[in-house]
């Protein structure tokens, strides 16, 4: 909807950093706006692993988000990581020993960004508004003017959780993209994948000569919603033009 509206804290981004900022000040009383350009569930080019810190921090935003997680069924368990060498040497590190367990887990982007979406649906004082493309960010007495092409807002506190192409970060603290320093990733999800001579609770990091310094990732995944697979392997490839 057009015209002025006000807010406590404005968020820009509504994927994990823009969800789980948005939840911790909404619990904490903060009248807060999360806008994003998306529409949720949507994709974003990422690995799609989970470690067992993530679920820790889950917790920490909000331990009915974890409870909210656990009962998701479109994920996959993970043991440990094995490390591959350019010439195919490798050792296996798993998560789980005689003193710990520890949990880690694959679960598409698509699928782990909708159920913090879900989640931030729940809460009362987060006003969601997807499909809102911001336009500027101006500096004004007491906060910040966000122009958008669906309204504009005025807010005391603006944060920018919108990415590595951050349009709050390039209008506000001069921001640019500096090729010299910047990886591209791809990812494919493929099916019928040999795992040969392990479980396929264990993902695999390969360094790769023709990639250098870039890396190879390969995790197991039961299901997606990005291709109608089972059995599914996302490959993450990343590498310096």
């Amino acid at each position: 909807s057009q015209g002025m509206k006000k807010t406590d804290v404005l968020i820009v981004g509504g994927g994990p950093a823009g969800s789980a900022c948005a939840m911790m000040l909404a619990d904490a009383g903060v009248s807060v706006t999360l806008l994003d350009k998306a529409s949720f569930p949507r994709d974003k080019i990422c690995g799609d692993a989970l470690s067992p810190d993530v679920l820790n921090q889950l917790v920490q935003v909000r331990p009915a988000l974890r409870a909210h997680f656990d009962l998701q069924e479109k994920k996959q368990r993970i043991n440990g990581m094995r490390l591959v060498a350019p010439s195919g040497v490798h050792f296996d590190l798993m998560l789980h020993s005689a003193a710990e367990k520890l949990d880690g887990f694959v679960m598409s982007r698509m699928e782990f960004d909708r159920t913090l979406n879900e989640e931030v649906r729940k809460t009362g004082n987060i006003d969601l508004h997807e499909g809102v493309r911001v336009k500027k960010c101006t500096p004004v007495e007491g906060g910040m003017h966000v122009e958008t092409d669906q309204g504009e807002w005025n807010t005391r506190m603006l944060v920018g959780a919108d990415g590595a192409h951050s349009v709050v970060a390039k209008q506000l603290a001069g921001f640019e993209m500096d090729r010299k320093h910047y990886c591209a990733a791809l990812r494919v999800y493929y099916e019928n994948v040999d795992w040969a001579d392990h479980d396929a609770d264990v993902i695999e990091l390969h360094f790769l000569s023709e990639v250098s310094p870039g890396y190879l990732w390969v995790f197991p995944m039961e299901t997606t919603d990005i291709a109608p697979y089972t059995n599914s392997l996302p490959l993450l490839l990343k590498s310096i033009p």
